[in-house]
């Protein structure tokens, strides 16, 4: 008897397809998240003043002499300034997709609350690749203002605008650029013994690496890179129990200081990238050696959702967010590999 079977029904099928969502969603932003926000927006330029160390007279005084001329103690005394930086982007839904488009994993009528939820994620990770570039900052002009990434705010040269004073910058041997196949333990050790000459701090420091410069550095714990007339004696414990490997390396503790390592695929983009831009390898093997506590994100607006009115096209709306970076770099350092 020729009844009807699933062979036959092809015609006219409904699509079978899953309401569950699978979400690719890697919107982590370090940077971003660890540095303090503070109220801002008072000036299109933002300056907070920076001193040195004073001067004091090493020399025995000689009995019954007058007491000599004063010297000034804050002849060091400056200002550093930065400019905003003003991200926007828009997001629309055309009134037929709205009403009529009953997308897979998205409930009816909730496409607007989608897009809006991707932008806020998107743009958020756009300013951690800002914050984290070594890009100089900029006038407002034919082209909006912008703020300065961490990584031109870490140099021992002068930026070309606005520039960080001389005697507000971290010293050259806080800035490395080993090839990365020469990167040993003493090249972090260099960078904070340069920094404690500097500044008589030995602090805890924030490491912020990308993904290869970070396993380089776990690579550390399973072997030690040979050195000219030295034997390796590393010695490990390991639980027999558990038979697992363990490669990771989050402190590096030093005599100049200790750094706590965190990863970021965020450091040393171009503002210019594209959604399809490729993570570029001086990307990955970038690294800053933050006081964090030196630098903090102004923030005339955080980020937020306005309403745009209506076109005649559908709902639309704007989201943006009005920030600057501020630092006095003196006490970080880099390691920027060949």
């Amino acid at each position: 008897m020729p009844g009807l079977t699933q062979s036959n029904t092809s015609t006219g099928a409904r699509e079978s397809l899953s309401d569950t969502l699978f979400e690719y969603n890697a919107q982590e932003t370090p940077l971003y998240s660890m540095l303090k926000k503070t109220t801002g927006g008072g000036n299109p330029v933002e300056q907070w003043p920076a001193d040195t160390e004073g001067v004091s007279t090493g020399r025995g005084k000689k009995d019954n002499t007058p007491t000599p001329a004063t010297t000034n103690q804050s002849d060091n005394y400056g200002l550093l300034e930065a400019l905003y930086h003003w991200w926007e982007d828009a997001v629309s839904v055309g009134k037929k997709a709205e009403a009529l488009v009953n997308r897979a994993g998205v409930s009816k009528r909730k496409l607007f609350a989608r897009e809006l939820t991707k932008v806020f994620a998107a743009q958020k990770t756009r300013i951690d690749r800002n914050l984290g570039d070594d890009t100089d900052q900029r006038e407002e002009g034919s082209e909006g203002s912008e703020t300065r990434g961490i990584g031109s705010w870490i140099s021992s040269n002068a930026q070309g605008t606005r520039p960080v004073p001389e005697k507000f910058r971290p010293p050259a041997g806080a800035i490395q650029n080993p090839a990365f196949a020469d990167i040993r333990e003493e090249t972090f050790e260099d960078i904070l013994e340069a920094l404690h000459y500097e500044t008589g701090t030995t602090p805890r420091y924030t490491g912020l690496f990308g993904m290869a410069l970070k396993r380089l550095v776990s690579s550390w714990s399973a072997y030690a890179p040979d050195k000219a007339s030295h034997s390796v004696v590393r010695q490990f414990n390991s639980d027999r129990k558990t038979r697992a490997l363990t490669k990771v390396i989050d402190l590096l503790e030093y005599s100049e200081g200790t750094i706590e390592i965190h990863t970021s695929r965020n450091l040393g983009w171009s503002r210019d990238f594209t959604k399809n831009t490729a993570m570029s390898t001086a990307s990955k093997r970038r690294g800053y050696i933050l006081t964090l506590e030196d630098f903090e994100l102004k923030t005339a607006q955080k980020q937020q959702y306005t309403p745009l009115p209506p076109d005649g096209g559908g709902k639309r709306g704007q989201i943006d967010a009005l920030m600057s970076l501020c630092g006095t770099p003196k006490r970080s350092g880099k390691i920027v590999p060949s």
